[in-house]
């Protein structure tokens, strides 16, 4: 999980993954969705004590530290690059994911439906993503992907401009919201209220029986 960011846009002084969102932390969003992962590592920098410190009730996450956190995400990157030299799932510590995420053993890069205003997005041919940009392709770069962090050279200030030169890749669709300004910290409740809604009818339909 990459929370070493500032997040200047939502003007709250505090790491985003600390960010509170209907009662909870992003970051225990987050945890909570990768349940089905034994060993959980997380990026810090900006103000790390706070993630630091909450994070003490998971046995299962180990810190990366990042002291300096205004070289940008290629930055971060290098850095969990020599923690780990496998297959790992790697997302953004700003997303509040809607179901588990299952364990997955092959690289792919993760995508969903536009939401954002600022959207990479995905060219898509068959199961594959074959490139990056800004063009509307209704498949959005969902800042999920699963490589091994030690495969790439993370020498560009995007990750997906890293991640282009090793396309085309598999994807898989993800339930995602990404908290990036105020007005996304106000319609991620709209966004959970409609899970939240189909859970509902969903739960009541299988327990009812009709004649």
């Amino acid at each position: 999980i990459c929370a070493a960011g500032f997040g200047s846009r939502l003007k709250l002084n505090i790491p985003k993954a600390m960010v509170m969102i209907d009662g909870k932390r992003i970051i225990d969003y987050l945890i909570k969705s990768l349940k089905n992962y034994e060993e959980i590592y997380v990026v810090v920098g900006f103000k790390s004590s706070l993630i630091i410190a909450h994070l003490k009730k998971y046995n299962n996450v180990k810190i990366i530290i990042n002291d300096d956190p205004e070289l940008g995400i290629k930055h971060t990157m290098r850095l969990i690059s020599k923690e780990i030299n496998e297959l790992a799932l790697i997302l953004d510590g700003d997303l509040i994911l809607h179901n588990e995420v299952p364990l997955y053993d092959y690289e792919f890069i993760g995508i969903r439906d536009p939401l954002s205003p600022t959207a990479i997005y995905c060219k898509i041919d068959g199961t594959d993503v074959t490139s990056f940009g800004p063009i509307n392709t209704n498949h959005e770069w969902a800042c999920i992907y699963c490589t091994n962090p030690r495969k790439h050279d993370w020498d560009t200030d995007f990750v997906y401009e890293t991640l282009s030169k090793s396309l085309p890749k598999p994807f898989v669709r993800f339930e995602s919201f990404e908290i990036d300004t105020p007005e996304d910290k106000e319609e991620v409740y709209v966004w959970l209220k409609k899970f939240k809604i189909k859970n509902f009818w969903t739960t009541r339909a299988s327990s009812e029986k009709y004649l």
